[in-house]
């Protein structure tokens, strides 16, 4: 398995961004909000910084009410509203 860091043009280590689906997001927000527990045994368990799921789960708070709008009113957001990831 390739390791995490890569190096620039003049050698120096850098991280690649990690890529993560929508579905893992869901779950991990979801267990921040219902689980009980901490953040940093969140952290652990997904392998995850707590700043990150603190951002998730944010994310799902703002957008929780788009899964009972009607698909035909669902402004989605632009590139320049999106959140980072």
């Amino acid at each position: 398995m390739p390791s995490p860091l890569d190096f620039d043009s003049e050698q120096n280590p850098v991280r690649s961004k990690k890529k993560f689906d929508p579905a893992f997001k869901a779950k991990v927000a979801l267990a921040a909000l219902m689980s009980g527990k901490s953040l940093i045994e969140l952290s652990e368990r997904f392998d995850l910084h707590p700043c990150q799921i603190s951002q998730w789960k944010m994310q799902l708070i703002r957008r929780a009410e788009l899964a009972f709008k009607s698909p035909q009113r669902i402004r989605y957001p632009s590139a320049d509203e999106n959140d980072t990831d």
